[in-house]
């Protein structure tokens, strides 16, 4: 379920700022949060948070002797090793400053290649991939234009108005990539509907801009957009109400045939910015500073829908009612807030739930299944199939269900390139959420899968593995449970899992075998048996290093790895 941190805090540091200034934040990777604003020398400061050392000092500002008005400052991450920036400078061309993990931050600012000049306001920076950024604004024809830059060629060698006869006043652009070959931009026109164009690696730029479907009109504003994964669009406004709405877009059915109300009594005053976040494909999450200048708070899961109603983000601080909530999320189960305070100061807070992580700590081969030379041909990878025993319910119809999670694949782990950050960086295989509701005692099962990989389709082979096993693991755990007809306990479930070590799963990895150029190892079950939720700290197995040996076909090899508490 998750909680949140008791009350507000601030950020270190004893730098302020204009209570009009917004902060900007990103995450490059789950160990990693950068924020960046304009500050009162005009400069753009930043500060930063790791999760090796916490947060730095204090902030500081940007290298470089440029200065700008106060608007935002927009960041993009295209990888957890760069950071971009861009804002528009006193000469009302966009100015850009990037960071490397390789070089730290260029010396200076520089301005966006072209002749085009705008008025002040945010740009749109887009990442869509390592390797490409785009950027928008509304131009002083009011069209929305565009800039690009790759790894291959560099920047373009100007900006571009963006195809259609659609023209807007001066304001935010979103923009929003649900992956590499796509992206979506959104404005609220000139007639207070929303507006939207859309580009595709395939088809390049729609001809036009077309509304969004549905009578709804909206001020101006900027609209909160989220690509929660690749086949789902989720836009929200303030609307003339007094309420947030929204609207949606699926691949499999296109946009809602109009907008709707967000459920609950909660009103706004009209101007108030939304932010919208998520965290996983199935979650939303809205943040407003509200009429009591607290910041509130919505969600709505794939599995229950939306929350019946709004309610405020715990602790006693409050907010200018202009601020706009920064939302971040770096990891599924972990949310960070930040406004600019009353005192001038940047504050936050964060929502979490612990989550049993099963971890790799390091890989050791002993002997490969290579005939000619160990290690010579071949290449492992490893992953897993996880059970956790409170997953496994009954449902209405007196019947059980259970959920098999999928882990990543990973590899070649015999490489020292590949297992050796490990020692430092234990690689999550598998994670389990503690907070799940559910009896007590429980099992959590990570069931390992391996492949000694030589030259046959490696997708091909996890995804049959992933299969068969997990149908067979769903299938025995259901049986069990519906045999008992009682509480599902931990005990019942990784037991059910053990029987299938043996013969049940020795007969269907043959069969395996027999079909793939790969070499698949029978899966090995590796299970914790926790009382209750405060045992974990003093469980015997956790928190330590063991050790799996995967034994067979002539390889040997050794799994350091461990269960930990995040």
């Amino acid at each position: 379920m998750g909680t949140w941190n008791a009350d507000w805090f601030t950020v270190p540091g004893a730098a302020v700022f204009d209570t009009g200034r917004q902060i900007t934040s990103v995450s490059r990777s789950e160990e990693n949060v950068d924020l960046f604003v304009v500050g009162n020398d005009n400069r753009v400061w930043s500060q930063f948070w790791n999760a090796q050392a916490g947060w730095n000092p204090d902030w500081f500002a940007v290298p470089g002797t440029a200065v700008f008005g106060e608007q935002p400052v927009a960041a993009a991450a295209r990888d957890e090793e760069h950071l971009d920036l861009f804002v528009v400078g006193n000469d009302n061309r966009v100015w850009s400053q990037f960071w490397s993990t390789q070089a730290g931050w260029h010396s200076d600012w520089m301005p966006v290649p072209g002749a085009a000049v705008f008025d002040k306001q945010p740009v749109a920076a887009v990442a869509r991939d390592a390797d490409h950024l785009d950027l928008f604004v509304v131009g002083n024809d009011n069209h929305v234009w565009s800039q690009f830059w790759n790894a291959q060629t560099g920047w373009n060698p100007d900006w571009m108005p963006i195809p259609g006869a659609a023209a807007f006043d001066k304001q935010p652009v979103a923009a929003v990539a649900r992956d590499k070959d796509h992206l979506d931009l959104f404005v609220v026109g000139n007639d207070n509907r929303v507006w939207s164009q859309f580009w595709s690696a395939q088809a390049g730029w729609n001809s036009d801009w077309m509304p969004i479907p549905g009578a709804t009109v909206f001020d101006k504003q900027p609209v909160a957009t989220v690509a929660r994964d690749k086949d789902h669009l989720d836009l929200f406004l303030m609307g003339n109400d007094s309420r947030v709405w929204t609207t949606y877009w699926g691949a499999d059915g296109g946009w809602s045939a109009d907008w709707f109300p967000v459920p609950g009594s909660a009103v706004f005053e009209k101007g108030r910015p939304v932010t919208a976040s998520s965290r996983v494909p199935g979650h939303l999450d809205l943040y407003v500073v509200g009429n009591d200048s607290h910041v509130r708070t919505t969600y709505w899961s794939a599995e229950t829908g939306w929350a019946a109603d709004w309610f405020a983000v715990p602790g006693q601080a409050v907010f200018d009612k202009r601020q706009r909530v920064t939302a971040v999320s770096r990891r599924g189960n972990h949310i960070d807030l930040f406004v600019l305070g009353a005192d001038h100061h940047v504050w936050s807070t964060y929502w979490h739930h612990r989550t049993l992580q099963f971890r790799l700590r390091y890989f050791i081969e002993k002997e490969s299944t290579d005939d000619l030379l160990q290690g010579g041909d071949d290449e492992v990878y490893v992953s897993a199939l996880g059970m956790d025993s409170a997953s496994v319910v009954a449902r209405p119809d007196g019947t059980y269900g259970a959920d098999v999670l999928r882990g990543g694949e990973i590899g070649d782990v015999s490489s020292d390139d590949v297992r050796d950050p490990w020692r430092d960086r234990p690689h999550v295989l598998m994670e389990f959420d503690i907070d799940r509701p559910g009896p007590w005692p429980r099992s959590y099962t990570t069931t390992l899968l391996v492949i000694e990989h030589d030259d046959g389709d490696l997708r091909k082979g996890f995804d049959t593995l992933y299969g068969a096993f997990g149908t067979q693991i769903r299938d025995a755990v259901v049986k069990a449970a519906s045999t008992t007809g009682a509480v599902i306990a931990g005990p019942l479930v990784a037991g059910a899992i053990g029987a299938l070590v043996g013969d049940v799963f020795d007969a269907v990895n043959e069969k395996i075998r027999s079909g793939l150029a790969d070499e698949s190892f029978t899966p090995i079950p590796v299970t914790l048996h926790v009382d209750g939720p405060e045992r974990f700290a003093r469980h015997a197995s956790a928190e330590r290093q063991l050790t799996q040996k995967v034994e067979q076909f002539g390889g040997s090899y050794e799994i350091l790895y461990d269960w930990h508490v995040g």
